[in-house]
This record gives structure tokens, C-alpha cells and sequence, in this order.
């Protein structure tokens, strides 16, 4: 059975990146505010404040040898630890809340297209049936969606998931020949 698994552009990637790391910003400034008001807390203040610098410093030497590593994550995992230990349920609760939205939308978006539907990667996934769809097609890299509810999904398409090129022609044709497949059993019925 033919399977395509083509990754799509998150486009808004650097935007939640860059809102990651705001947070985080504020929260560092929490825990300076704490370390300066609070006598009882200040040396884990400090402490945490100090593990987070070395989480981001971490982060700056494993990119200098090309390696990955998030500091996002891990800073945002000693700021929920710190709220933890300090005994601040919401603060940490909301921390924990936001870092699985920040998971769920950096993610990478793959949709899956074989013989029996379509799967977009929206959150929850959404199965797509070959008989929601008008038409399917993918143009100079631009996947879109026609449905039958005169809805209309476009997506830049990036490459296919195991890096091997888009046949574009290939593609099309089985979208259109699973279509027509659909078609044809609605006549019969």
C-alpha cells in the first residue's frame, strides 16, 4: 500500500520560540525578585537562577559542535522544580501548562497520506476520509486541501519524512486515482 508522509512548514516556530524564551526572561526575574524579598529562599533563588545560566550555557557550547540540546526545556524544568521546592502550586501548575503548549506547537507537522485517508497533523490529528475531499493536490510545493464543505487547507510542503524528493507527479496521481476510486463507489451505491 502506497504511503506519503510529507512534512509541512510551521510557520509560527520562531514566534513561540521567542514567546519560550519571554517567559522564561520573567520567571528569572521572579526568582531574582524572591532572592532580594524573601531571606528564606534566596540562596535556592540563587541557586536555580545560576542553573538556568548554566542550562543556557550548555545550550551555546552544544551548538558550537553542532549538537542539539534546548535550553527552553530544560531552563522552563528548573523553573517548575523551583516553584516546586518553594511550595507555589499555581505558579509551577501554569509553568507545566504552558511548557506542553510550547511542546505541542514547535513540533514538527507530518501529514500522512495513504490508500485509506489522510491524517493532518492539527492537534488533536484530524483523520480526513477521501470522500470529504473534492480534491488534493500538491503545486510547486503547495499542498491543498479542497473539501466538500467548500473549506480550503493550503500548506507549503517541505520534503517528504524520510528526506528522500517530492515526486509531485507521483503524488497527484494517486490522490487523484484514490478520488476517483471514491467516486466511482458512490455511483455503484
Amino acid at each position: 500500500m502506497q504511503n506519503f508522509k510529507l512534512v509541512i512548514i510551521n510557520e509560527k516556530v520562531k514566534q513561540y520560540k521567542l514567546f519560550a524564551l519571554l517567559i522564561i526572561i520573567l520567571n528569572i526575574l521572579v526568582l531574582s525578585i524572591l532572592a532580594v524579598t524573601r531571606s528564606e529562599i534566596r540562596y535556592r533563588c540563587i541557586a536555580f537562577i545560576t542553573l538556568i545560566a548554566a542550562v543556557f550555557l550548555v545550550e551555546y557550547f552544544a551548538k558550537k559542535k553542532q549538537k542539539e540540546f534546548s535550553a527552553k526545556g530544560a531552563a522552563t524544568l528548573v523553573i517548575i522544580g523551583a516553584y516546586l521546592s518553594f511550595k507555589f502550586w499555581l505558579p509551577a501548575l501554569i509553568l507545566a501548562f504552558l511548557a506542553i503548549l510550547y511542546i505541542i506547537s514547535i513540533r514538527q507537522f507530518i501529514v500522512t497520506v495513504n490508500a485509506s485517508s489522510i491524517i493532518y497533523p492539527s492537534f488533536p490529528k484530524r483523520t480526513i476520509q477521501w470522500n470529504e475531499l473534492n480534491n488534493i493536490i500538491i503545486r510547486d510545493g503547495l499542498l491543498t486541501m479542497d473539501f466538500k464543505n467548500n473549506k480550503l487547507v493550503q500548506a507549503l510542503v517541505i520534503n517528504r519524512e524520510d528526506n528522500s524528493g517530492l515526486d509531485e507527479r507521483e503524488f497527484n496521481d494517486f490522490c487523484n486515482a484514490q478520488l476517483e476510486s471514491v467516486a466511482t463507489s458512490h455511483k455503484t451505491n
